[in-house]
């Protein structure tokens, strides 16, 4: 029951993860007016926006003009709840999973938008934070471990020194945005331990190192091109978490 409700949940968020990668980079409200048809400008009824579902349903096609959606949607839904999921597996207090599910929703949208946009929006992050940080907290307080508040601080604090510097030597190669993320990141990753924090970093970066070459390698890309950085960082962190919490506990 408890992977049936993760998967659930998680293709849901992943629904509102994809509308707000859809929103943002455009400036539209994200909870204010209902999702349309970009051909046909009508309003979707709520059997046309039930994650999967609807768009196995429809094929992926408007339910009026017959345009096609595509598949982003779809995708984005089941891979946030193939994430949920794994969280979900991985991690039994239901007050820290929960935490992690609101990071795992904040970081598909800006995984998303980076990818596409090559930008990290500050307000997707500091929402992100704003809500997950605190339940973080919670966890903290409720389970009696206080000191993982005080190696979360210290987690993001690290991260941020740790990315400005590289930010700095790397003559703007790196992107402000991916400095801003740091330190939500490493707050999570700080909560559990100080090495996690180390271990999620080293883990983008090898990621971001071996994927950047194979691109380069098969011409997808070339050295004076930019490659989006935030998958990475949100792919260690995530990994860093589901394979190392037995490890980091």
């Amino acid at each position: 029951m408890r992977i049936l409700i993760a998967a659930l949940l998680g293709a849901v968020c992943g629904s509102f993860a994809a509308l707000v990668a859809d929103r943002v980079p455009r400036s539209e409200p994200i909870v204010v007016g209902r999702s349309k048809c970009r051909s046909c400008e009508r309003e979707l009824k709520f059997v046309d926006l039930i994650p999967v579902v609807s768009w196995m349903t429809l094929r992926g096609h408007c339910r009026s003009c017959d345009a096609s959606f595509g598949s982003s949607s779809a995708v984005i839904e089941l891979l946030t709840s193939g994430v949920f999921v794994v969280c979900a597996l991985a991690i039994e207090n239901p007050i820290v999973l929960v935490a992690h599910w609101i990071l795992c929703t904040g970081l598909v949208s800006l995984t998303v938008i980076d990818i596409a946009t090559l930008r990290l929006p500050r307000d997707i992050i500091h929402a992100t934070a704003a809500i997950g940080v605190p339940v973080l907290f919670a966890a903290s307080i409720t389970g009696d471990e206080l000191f993982r508040m005080r190696t979360s601080l210290v987690g993001a604090l690290c991260a941020l020194c740790a990315m400005t510097v590289l930010y700095v030597a790397s003559s703007g190669r790196l992107g402000d945005g991916d400095v801003r993320l740091s330190p939500l990141l490493g707050a999570f990753l700080g909560w559990w331990s100080l090495p996690a924090v180390f271990s999620g970093f080293f883990l983008a970066f090898l990621l971001g190192s071996v994927i950047g070459t194979a691109m380069i390698i098969t011409g997808r890309s070339s050295r004076s091109k930019a490659i989006p950085f935030g998958p990475f960082l949100a792919a260690g962190t995530i990994l860093t978490v589901v394979l190392e919490i037995d490890v980091l506990t």
